[in-house]
């Protein structure tokens, strides 16, 4: 397995962003097709430009409001979940008390 120079992977990545035909990209950097896709995808850049010029932008703002939400409504299941847990084992350990049967 041949190992791509840094350089030349982050100037394959630049020359795609910048709108480069990928043959040129591959001719200049000697990155194979698979490669640059790989590199794209492991950036989190779509290696469909078409699909790029349909998506409208991105709204940072909205999006790190969207994060901050997931985040919140996260900590809040996971405070819900720790409590479940307990209220199991106490509830487990009523039922052994009870039964004799050890759950």
């Amino acid at each position: 397995m041949t190992t791509i120079d840094p350089d030349k992977k982050a100037q394959a990545v630049e020359m795609y962003q910048d709108g480069e035909k990928t043959e040129r990209i591959y001719e200049v950097t000697g990155i194979s097709r698979p490669s640059l896709y790989l590199l794209l995808q492991q950036r989190g850049i779509s290696p469909n430009r078409q699909t790029d010029r349909r998506t409208p932008g991105l709204d940072a703002g909205a999006l790190l409001q969207q994060l901050k939400d997931a985040q919140l409504q996260l900590g809040h299941a996971r405070a819900e979940n720790e409590l479940l847990k307990q209220r199991i084992s106490v509830l487990e350990a009523e039922l052994e008390e009870y039964t004799g049967v050890q759950v």
